[in-house]
């Protein structure tokens, strides 16, 4: 399992707490199933699957959330309709995060 190190941007300090918990629950489970977890953080995997905000403006793009979204489209592209939505950003991101973590031997995403 790949899981996104939590890094607090912009929010209040009640958020960062909430985040921080909600992903030691993940955490928390895997483990007691037994499920490895590999962590990373934000920027490394992105700077690997090439989806930071230089390769977005290189590639015509304003804004990070699309670019994520076209990535996506391109290696998925029978499913690009789950990534069609401006608010399916995050759901592009997690399967990049997903295609990053089979890259680097996550045997479970």
């Amino acid at each position: 399992m790949v899981l996104e190190e939590p890094i607090p941007v912009g929010a209040p300090k009640v958020s960062y707490l909430s985040q921080g918990a909600n992903v030691g629950v993940v955490a928390g489970v895997a483990g007691a199933l037994g499920i490895p977890v590999l962590w990373v953080h934000p920027l490394s995997w992105k700077r690997t699957m090439c989806v930071t905000s230089r390769d977005a403006t290189a590639n015509g793009f304003a804004d990070l959330k699309s670019f994520s979204r076209h990535v996506a489209s391109g290696l998925f592209p029978s499913h690009a309709t789950h990534f069609a939505r401006v608010r399916d950003h995050d759901r592009a991101e997690a399967a990049l995060l997903a295609v990053w973590g089979m890259l680097h031997g996550a045997t479970t995403v």
